[in-house]
């Protein structure tokens, strides 16, 4: 008889339910993490397309070299060209940059990718601009970038 009087019964009001207090303070370390991982989640969609741009310009390499090979120069007139800047644009496979050739002789050339301005990656300003030329020097907005 003495052990049935110790126990204490869930059924009736003992267990109220979740306090105010309880669901705000919730709310609030939910809000918190959302705003530490929203902007990491941006931050690698921008590094993913980024390499977008990366791959474009290794085959427009390709192409440029290929042409070389064939035709003992760059700009020959039956090769894939690259326009120059302010003329339609030759846009990557995802569609996030446009590859226009800087400069485009017999001997060399420079491509740059710059993004789409209809493309979210527009709004990644730490690698605005990517470019590689005829000798194989890559440059970008920030060195680390490539």
């Amino acid at each position: 008889m003495l052990a049935k009087s110790s126990v204490r019964s869930f059924s009736q009001s003992s267990v109220a339910g979740v306090t105010l207090i309880e669901l705000l303070i919730t709310i609030a370390i939910l809000g918190i993490l959302t705003s530490i991982v929203i902007p990491s989640y941006s931050g690698y969609l921008n590094k993913s397309r980024r390499t977008d741009a990366k791959i474009a310009l290794n085959d427009a390499v390709k192409n440029m070299e290929r042409c070389f090979a064939t035709h003992n120069q760059y700009d020959h007139a039956s090769c894939v060209s690259y326009p120059a800047a302010g003329v339609n644009s030759v846009l990557s496979d995802e569609g996030h940059y446009k590859i226009v050739a800087k400069t485009l002789t017999e001997t060399t050339f420079t491509l740059t990718a710059t993004p789409v301005a209809t493309s979210p990656q527009s709004n990644d300003t730490y690698c605005q601009l990517f470019s590689i030329d005829s000798t194989g020097n890559r440059n970008a907005t920030n060195a680390d970038c490539w």
